[in-house]
């Protein structure tokens, strides 16, 4: 298996760079599994591994039956575990597994790590027993901690760590680092103790812990005023730092320094910390009715932020005003606002229909723009009516947030996006919690009350032509760890210089620079960094027309 995988690398470098166009349909479904049990499974994230298998993740009580091999805890069957399901590139369920304590674990996220590993998140409740070899700071089935969980390639439990202090703490997003470590973001509820080195700035706090890829803490920083203050979107940034979204409903006090955006209500509220933790800036995002759920973020290739939250409309009239530009649609829509790199808005979109909308899912797209996603009603609109009683809803915008398609993913009854994926041939895995049976998109039983349900979609289908220069394009050597050469057409028109830019899987941007365009074809350092193990993104725009190489970072 270990000699394959370079060869699979290699052999995904060798696709042609494809023109980066405005994609103006939607993609179609090539597949979709339910993968469950008789009791309620509830999936969580999707994270596309370096090979192109798929692993969901979420959490079950579900005894032994349908897609779950293993048992629930002897002492209390009935307790919550984190279950993760393993497919192969066409959704084929390689394995599954449970890990768990002695009361309630709840999963939020899932991620790949260099050694070919994946790192779990979530938070526990109870001390040690069964998967937890770390007690909490108060042993009790009622309060919970942070816990971690790295497992290999084949789910095998390698280490866990449990994060926390004398009270309650629920994690609610985690973010992978560029060391191969984590960022986890939740609430804390506890005074100083344990992990939890600062004092509380009244009522619920933001609190936020900085991990390597060993597990070791290396600082925590909590985050409030002297009102609830609860975060839920978390980014690593190009300088080594770290941006997290939440939401704020207080005045100036404790760490919010921002002045408040929605009188009497709340606001979305941006902090910036340096690579040690340190506080160097926040920022409040507001709207007349005021702002809630689906914070997420990502840095974009500008070194600003993209944030999406949710807006409610109050009363009969669609506000406009503070910082949010378009009108509601109806009820809850969705709100992307684009900023500088110190959370200055450069400009926003609303997206949704005449029922209630939500976005909680963000990811940035290779030529720039966004992929969003989450749930919509009944109807997104008129022309494109919902599947069941509540679909996944995806929308694909460009770089400045227009609506260039959208799309609902969906059965006969209640389907709940809860994950995105990008994967190796420009296609997108969905995680949905799924209610349906057979019906719409799906094409399985339900296997009780609620399943996991994998939806995977073709690559775009894009409207325009591949650029002419682009067949002068290569990377050698390829795969590379590090430094490699671009080969690079002549001067295209009036260019005299290509912008590239190099991102992960995730769509973090890895590097950045300008190179020059002579009278010939030439060469050019791309002075990248250590690589890890994984395929890379090499972006590169001449005017007004790019296109995108695949590098690969071999083990």
């Amino acid at each position: 298996m270990k000699r394959a995988l370079p060869f699979v690398l290699a052999l995904l470098c060798t696709l042609a760079s494809r023109w980066q166009a405005v994609a103006q349909q939607a993609p179609a479904k090539r597949w979709d599994y339910r993968f469950g049990s008789s009791e309620y499974d509830d999936c969580q994230q999707v994270v596309a591994m370096p090979n192109g298998d798929f692993v969901i993740v979420g959490h079950s009580r579900a005894p032994v039956g349908g897609d779950v091999t293993q048992p629930a805890a002897p002492s209390n069957p009935t307790s919550r575990d984190f279950w993760v399901v393993r497919t192969n590139a066409n959704g084929t369920k390689l394995w599954d597994h449970r890990y768990g304590g002695l009361f309630d674990t709840f999963a939020v996220g899932a991620f790949a790590t260099p050694d070919g590993g994946i790192l779990l998140a979530g938070h526990v409740h109870g001390g040690i027993g069964r998967d937890v070899t770390q007690p909490i700071r108060t042993f009790s089935s009622a309060t919970s901690d942070y816990w971690v969980v790295k497992i290999d390639a084949n789910g095998t439990k390698l280490w866990d760590r449990c994060f926390g202090g004398s009270d309650n703490e629920y994690l609610r997003t985690a973010a992978p680092t560029r060391d191969g470590g984590l960022v986890l973001v939740g609430v804390t509820f506890s005074p100083v103790s344990g992990e939890v080195s600062q004092p509380s700035r009244g009522g619920v706090d933001g609190w936020v812990v900085r991990l390597d890829a060993a597990g070791t803490l290396l600082w925590d920083r909590r985050l409030g005023s002297n009102q609830d203050d609860r975060m839920y979107g978390v980014t690593e940034t190009a300088d080594g730092g770290v941006a997290v979204l939440g939401f704020a409903g207080a005045g100036v006090s404790g760490d919010v320094t921002a002045a408040p955006r929605s009188p009497n209500r709340a606001d979305g509220w941006l902090v910036k910390l340096a690579r040690n933790g340190t506080i160097q800036w926040n920022r409040r995002y507001g709207t007349p009715d005021g702002v809630s759920g689906g914070g997420m973020l990502v840095q974009t290739s500008n070194r600003g932020y993209a944030l999406t939250m949710n807006t409610l409309t109050i009363g009969s009239t669609p506000a406009i005003g503070i910082d949010k530009t378009q009108p509601n649609i109806g009820g809850y829509d969705g709100w992307l606002v684009q900023t500088d790199s110190v959370g200055t808005p450069q400009w926003d979109r609303v997206y949704g229909g005449p029922d209630d909308d939500g976005l909680n899912r963000l990811l940035p797209m290779p030529n720039g723009g966004f992929l969003l996603g989450g749930t919509t009603g009944p109807n997104i609109s008129g022309s494109l009516p919902g599947r069941g009683q509540a679909d996944g809803w995806l929308v694909r915008t460009d770089a400045a947030g227009t609506l260039l398609w959208q799309r609902t993913v969906g059965g006969l009854s209640d389907d709940i996006l809860v994950g995105l994926a990008r994967c190796l041939d420009g296609g997108v895995a969905v995680a949905l919690v799924s209610d349906s049976g057979v019906g719409g998109d799906r094409t399985q039983t339900s296997r009780g009350l609620a399943d996991y349900w994998l939806v995977r979609l073709n690559a775009e289908v894009l409207s325009a032509s591949r650029p002419a220069w682009a067949g002068t394009l290569a990377l050698y050597p390829n795969p590379s760890a590090g430094p490699c050469q671009l080969a690079l057409p002549a001067r295209v028109g009036t260019a005299t210089s290509a912008q590239v830019r190099v991102f992960d899987a995730l769509g973090r941007r890895v590097w950045e620079g300008t190179l020059p365009l002579l009278s010939r074809p030439s060469t050019a350092a791309l002075p990248l960094p250590a690589l890890a193990a994984g395929v890379y993104g090499v972006h590169v725009g001449i005017a007004d027309q790019s296109a995108t190489l695949r590098l690969s970072a071999a083990p």
